[in-house]
């Protein structure tokens, strides 16, 4: 959208600022002469401001023109309000509403004025430029009085230097053309969509189909679309460095080059939904003409695109895999069985990748996790390396990742047993998909010690484990640990001692599993890893795996991958469980903002202000279950939460869960071990202010309401108090250093940029309202003292009773018996006593119940526990006078350990 401004190029320091050689006059084509010039100049890097002179009729210049394309938007809406025939209008919306006035004229500013005089209600212009378009500008105008709007083209404060003028969007101005078209939306009349899926295919045909983006969902999209009998154009994307690139045989091109040059085109959005609500990629491709469901389109509102592994594109291709060998020709075996001997695929050496067709397609087959030194997987690095130096390829990485080699894995397998060894067969298996820094760690930590849970160690070799896994299943049992211990050392070799510190006991454990039979699948090698790993650390043999549970977190694959590793495993023997966890973004965003390095101006800290485009991975499962926990239910009803766990999994308590260890000995995560509940209640002040929190609570609304936690409603503010809250810099970003004070406003602009983006994805779920909440408002303050209290408690009685020799246990009522639960078989030799035992013999837990009378005779060497939690202080003053007991002998539980029904 074009606004205007006027100043010397002086005052335009220090933006870098492109002028036009030509310029447009002043008229009603300036709008579309503008775009003309305009669109050469596409791209997402808002510090680059490109001008146009605007002259009048005796081409003199009379300002510059620039761009605004947040305001594209309310554009587009106008558009479509016009074209929907049974809109409600600007009368339904605001019916007391008589008359409008524009203060300050620009593109926004013109066509909102065209409309609403379409609409017969008054309009009332007034600031510059506007008689060049045939208005007269009202003077002295009155901003006031009743069943008056008035608009601020301008904004209230657009005034000083082209900096001061372009930082800010007028697009928060026009917030009455928002509300009337998101009132559309929400009454039907404006959709997502324009017919069913057949009408775009049909739309489709015939036109250069251009798929924005070059990912592995674009990738997808292309073959989903082929599989229709639609072949593409090209792949598109902001920046191209090397103009000969493909994908998929395909040209990749600049955006821009594709709108300036080419006819007829249609494009393909691959990721978002609800087009209707727009984004950044609607908004600009409509102010060009590519109007939506007609040119440009969501596809994910049509269509759910699947996850295809290439199948339809690569039928009588001629494909070249190259990078790990042993994923290769399983890669190579997949598409012979697939494309039914319908493609020629071969395995090469980079070196050999020489003589390219048109038509030929490369794929990279080389998935590894946690490589951040070229010690962490000396031969990755130097196939990376190779690769490098290859000047002028092509290639895809679409097969380097686990979902498509998951989904390999078990269409080669698939008339095969997962699981065919009953000693193989653990009682279940608990993924662990946790966002970073929302307590991975910390439930690994609580889960270690359990008798009954399997777990591998928090390395690189738990990362990439499934690669493992896949890779050895191609081999014959008598193969595996000396294929296996070639990979190691090849891929780990300086890691070695703290992959696997035993490797003797390691391998003999390996060695006996093998034993069972000739040859085993990738899911039995992952269970006869964890049982080798196990033994290896604990030196304790496990003959029994029917009753264990393996927890398996590898902590850098991505999140949205972590369905794929669940089918791989899921089966009906199995009790095959996802645990998501999720912490409270306000106090993840600083604790995140600690691994960032100080004071660099990285933007990605400004993207992770909106967690809530983590959009959870719908199930797609026969047997396996999905469940949410939050990191501060375990932390503040670590009993309540974690019986729940244990119910899942079919296992019991354990007081290890109380206790915070890796491999059996105490564990501090930055100073904090156990149930500290610092983690819960930091406000980071270093690096969020009160005013910071309270933002983050209105960008991360979504995200908060769904899980629980603290949120605001952006539309309780105008945009235009939005837009001047966000202007403020964050308490992170003060001390922030900079080379130039060029690059300190780029900076600031760019990070501006996202966040403008972000609060219209916050607007889009309001006007929706489409999250659905998994719990309720998380409970920080009473019952967190409550349980904390509790909590310290039971430490304490647990702690006394293990140190004594002998123990009475006084009162055999519901606290006695939760005490026993947790105490379990771990428990010194206990004597029982009640008050009752006075009047008749009674007995519990098949023992005999003491009197109060005996405890100063063959038992007063003994001490007592006072159990019920109610009464202990008057239990404990009969004791010492009534049955004269030494109080030193006495000790009382202070809180209820029995759940209320």
């Amino acid at each position: 959208m074009i606004r205007f401004f006027e100043g010397s190029i002086e005052s335009w320091e220090p933006i870098d600022v492109a002028v036009f050689p030509d310029s447009i006059q002043f008229g009603e084509n300036v709008w579309e002469d503008g775009k003309v010039y305009f669109k050469n100049y596409l791209s997402h890097d808002v510090s680059d401001v490109v001008m146009l002179s605007v002259k009048d009729e005796k081409f003199e210049t009379v300002c510059f023109a620039f761009m605004d394309d947040e305001a594209n938007r309310e554009l587009r809406m106008l558009k479509e309000l016009e074209m929907c025939d049974y809109a409600l209008q600007m009368k339904d919306i605001f019916p007391e509403i008589e008359e409008t006035v524009i203060v300050g004229c620009n593109e926004l500013a013109y066509y909102f004025a065209k409309y609403l005089e379409k609409q017969h209600i008054k309009v009332v212009v007034t600031g510059k430029y506007w008689e060049w378009f045939g208005y007269q500008c009202g003077i002295n105008v009155n901003l006031d009085g009743p069943n008056r709007m008035v608009v601020f083209a301008e904004g209230h404060e657009l005034r000083g230097g082209l900096y001061n003028n372009v930082i800010k969007s007028v697009s928060s101005e026009f917030e009455c053309i928002d509300k009337i078209y998101e009132a559309n939306v929400q009454a039907g009349k404006i959709k997502d969509t324009e017919g069913e899926l057949s009408s775009v295919l049909d739309k489709l045909r015939g036109k250069k189909v251009v798929i924005l983006g070059i990912d592995e969902k674009s990738q997808d999209v292309y073959d989903f679309l082929y599989n229709h009998g639609i072949d593409i154009y090209c792949f598109a994307k902001q920046e191209v460095l090397n103009a000969d690139e493909t994908l998929l045989a395909k040209k990749i091109l600049e955006i821009r080059d594709v709108v300036c040059q080419e006819k007829d085109v249609a494009f393909i959005d691959c990721h978002s939904k609800n087009s209707a609500m727009g984004n950044r990629n609607v908004e600009l491709f409509d102010y060009y003409g590519y109007v939506r469901n007609r040119h440009f389109f969501f596809i994910n509102d049509y269509t759910d695109i699947p996850f295809s592994n290439l199948i339809h594109i690569l039928k009588n291709k001629c494909v070249r895999v190259a990078g790990e060998e042993t994923l290769c020709h399983i890669l190579s075996e997949y598409l012979e069985d697939v494309e039914q001997g319908e493609v020629d695929v071969r395995y090469i050496k980079l070196s050999q990748y020489t003589d390219i067709k048109e038509r030929d397609m490369l794929f990279i087959v080389y998935p590894w996790y946690g490589v951040e030194h070229i010690e962490c997987n000396p031969k990755l690095w130097a196939f990376r390396e190779e690769l490098l130096q290859m000047q002028n390829i092509s290639y895809s990485t679409y097969f380097s990742r686990t979902a498509a080699l998951a989904i390999i894995d078990q269409y080669i397998n698939r008339q095969k047993e997962k699981y065919s060894i009953k000693q193989l067969i653990p009682k279940g298996i608990l993924l662990g998909r946790i966002v970073a820094v929302s307590g991975n760690i910390f439930l690994r930590s609580i889960l270690d010690g359990h008798p009954n849970i399997l777990k591998w160690g928090h390395n690189r070799m738990n990362k990439n484990l499934f690669l493992y896994c896949i890779r050895l299943a191609k081999e014959k049992a008598e193969n595996i640990i000396k294929s296996f211990k070639n990979m190691f050392l090849e891929e780990l070799i300086t890691n070695a001692d703290s992959e696997i510190p035993r490797w003797d006991i390691f391998e003999q454990s390996v060695k006996r599993l093998l034993s069972l039979k000739d040859s085993f699948s990738s899911q039995e090698l992952f269970v006869i890893f964890h049982i080798a790993y196990a033994e290896m650390m604990y030196g304790e043999k496990i003959t029994d795996v029917s009753s264990k549970i393996i927890y398996w977190e590898p902590h850098q694959l991505p999140r949205n991958e972590f369905v794929y590793l669940a089918q791989w495993l899921e089966d009906e023997k199995i009790n095959g469980q996802t645990i998501c966890m999720h912490r409270d973004h306000i106090v993840w965003m600083g604790s995140n903002y600690k691994f960032y390095p100080e004071n660099s101006p990285s933007l990605e800290v400004i993207r992770s202000l909106a967690i809530h485009n983590l959009v959870e991975t719908e199930e797609k499962y026969q047997t396996w279950e999905e469940f949410h926990v939050r990191f501060e239910d375990i932390k503040l009803h670590p009993e309540q939460e974690l019986m729940k766990i244990c119910d899942r999994l079919g296992i019991h308590w354990s007081d290890t869960f109380l206790q915070s260890t890796n491999e059996g000995k105490t564990w501090f995560y930055d100073e904090v071990k156990d149930f500290d509940l610092r983690p819960v209640f930091n406000n980071y002040e270093k690096y969020l202010s009160t005013f910071d929190r309270f933002r983050i609570s209105l960008i991360a609304r979504p995200y908060q309401k769904r899980y629980g936690y603290a949120y605001e409603n952006s539309m309780k503010f105008s945009r235009s108090v939005l837009q001047e809250m966000f202007l403020k810099p964050f308490r992170f970003q003060e001390g922030l250093n900079f080379d130039s004070r060029k690059e300190r406003i780029e900076y600031y602009w760019n990070a501006l940029e996202i966040i403008r983006w972000e609060l219209w994805e916050v607007r889009k779920h309001e006007v929706l309202d489409d999250i659905i909440p998994v719990f309720g408002k998380i409970e920080l303050f009473e019952s967190a003292y409550k349980d904390r209290q509790k909590m310290e408690e039971i430490h304490r009685l647990i702690d006394f009773i293990r140190h004594q020799d002998k123990l009475v246990l006084y009162g055999t009522g519901k606290d006695c018996e939760a005490l026993l639960d947790r105490l379990g078989s771990d428990k010194p030799e206990i004597i029982f006593c009640d008050l009752r035992a006075v009047c008749k013999d009674i007995t519990f837990h098949e023992e005999r119940v003491i009197a109060p009378t005996e405890l100063n005779g063959p038992y007063n060497s003994y001490k007592i526990l006072i159990t019920p939690s109610r009464h202990y202080g008057i239990i404990r003053d009969q004791l010492e006078h009534l049955f004269e007991i030494d109080s030193d002998r006495i000790m009382c539980n202070r809180y209820q350990l029995w759940e209320d029904e």
